[in-house]
Parts: C-alpha cells; sequence; structure tokens
C-alpha cells in the first residue's frame, strides 16, 4: 500500500529540517570580563564612604579581548561602587523646543530635555597572561550629567584604573560639579584589582529568525496534511 504523497512530503521536509536546524541555530560566544578594583583601604585618600570598598567594571563583547584599543560596536558596560552605577552606552537624550528667555519675541531654541546622561568606555591592553586576561590596561568608565545647557551646569564622574606594573598602578574614582571636581578615592597601595572572564553562547539573531522560518513551514506544510477532505459526491 502506498503512502499518501502529502505524508512523503512531511517526511521529507521533517528529515530535511532535523539536520539542518543543528548547523543553522549556531550561539554565538558573549565575553564578560570583570575587573575589580583593590580595596581603598586608605582613609586619606577616599571620602568616608568608599574606604575598604571597591569599584568592580563588567564589560560585555562578542568578541575576546585583543591587544590594543577595545572597539566599542556591540559592546556594554556596567561601573558599580557604593552609591554609583554608570551604564555604557546610553540612549541619546531626546529634544523639544525650550523658550529662550533671551529672545524677546519668545522665541525657542531645539536643546536637549534635562536632566540626560551621557557615558563612555575606554579599554587599551598593553599585555594579555596565558588565560587572555589583561596583564597591562587603561582602563576608564565614564558619565556625566546635564542639568541644564545655558551655564554648562554638568556634573561628572570616572572609574579609573592603570596598571603598567607592580610598582605603577592606580584604582580611582574622580568625580563632582565644576568647580567642585576632586578625588573621590584613590588606591595607592600593592593590592591591585584582578580581572575574570565569564562565555556564554547566545544564539545568534540570524540563525534564530532561520530556525523560525523552518518551523513554520513545517507546521503550516502539517496543517494543510490535516485539514479534512472533502469529497463530493456523483450525480447519477
Amino acid at each position: 500500500m502506498k503512502k499518501p504523497k502529502s505524508s512523503v512530503k512531511i517526511g521529507a521536509l521533517t528529515l530535511v529540517t532535523s539536520l539542518l536546524l543543528p548547523a543553522a541555530v549556531q550561539a554565538a560566544p558573549l565575553y564578560q570580563y570583570t575587573y575589580t578594583s583593590g580595596a581603598f583601604t586608605d582613609p586619606t585618600m577616599a571620602e568616608p564612604q568608599f574606604v575598604g570598598q571597591r569599584f568592580t567594571i563588567d564589560i560585555w563583547s562578542p568578541t575576546a579581548l585583543g591587544l590594543g584599543s577595545l572597539p566599542t560596536t556591540g559592546v556594554t558596560a556596567r561601573g558599580t561602587a557604593p552609591g554609583i552605577q554608570i551604564d555604557f552606552p546610553l540612549p541619546p537624550p531626546s529634544t523639544s523646543c525650550q523658550p529662550d528667555p533671551w529672545f524677546p519675541d519668545g522665541g525657542c531654541t531645539e536643546q536637549p530635555d534635562y536632566p540626560y546622561a551621557t557615558s563612555a568606555l575606554s579599554l587599551l591592553v598593553s599585555g594579555l597572561d596565558a588565560n587572555g586576561l589583561p596583564s597591562g590596561w587603561e582602563l576608564s568608565l565614564d558619565s556625566s550629567w546635564v542639568t541644564g545647557w545655558r551655564f554648562n551646569e554638568t556634573s561628572y564622574l570616572t572609574l579609573n584604573s592603570f596598571y603598567y606594573s607592580e610598582t605603577s598602578f592606580v584604582d580611582d574614582i574622580y568625580g563632582g560639579t565644576p568647580p567642585n571636581l576632586g578625588l573621590l578615592a584613590r588606591n595607592v597601595e600593592n593590592n591591585r584589582g584582578s580581572w575574570r572572564v565569564t562565555v556564554t553562547e547566545v544564539p545568534a539573531p540570524a540563525t534564530l529568525l532561520l530556525a523560525g522560518c523552518a518551523f513554520a513551514m513545517l507546521g503550516l506544510a502539517r496543517r494543510r496534511v490535516d485539514a479534512p477532505v472533502r469529497l463530493e459526491g456523483r450525480s447519477s
């Protein structure tokens, strides 16, 4: 007894899908690099809230670190310390037409909506150890937030780490609002920070789309097979 052609087609489509999906749904690595600073143990070099504390910077990158500057395309980061969180990137500020008192006719100028924040990430790797972790680096995560445009009402906050050798390194937190910018904490002892990396597999968007199309085609074909057959009687 022959199988219906529709059943044969479904079987063939199922076989092709099962063979193609493992190759299509490929996971892309996501590297999470975490830098933890040395502790700010010198009370003369740190504000009270930072004494004995550390800061952490997490960097998520689609590629492993190499020598030179880290390209920031597709990279995200977050820096944390007591009372501090800096995210990178931040969306650009929205804009609106704001009344300008300097125009007597009541005109306005297109300005960002305040307050708004910006951020910047910079990592320069000068050396890598056997585990692919930085053994020499210049790292900074900066943020600024603007509360008004006319008088440059801007506040700044920066997490910095520079390491060149066991006797040449620094971790610090710097920030404030002009003219009261200054050092908030600095690590000057020989307790340098440390790096670690975690790699996870994340399905690439394109492969997820391909897999979804394959499953959709398979489902559509099954629906067509399972649809009731309409029989028309002959008239005698």
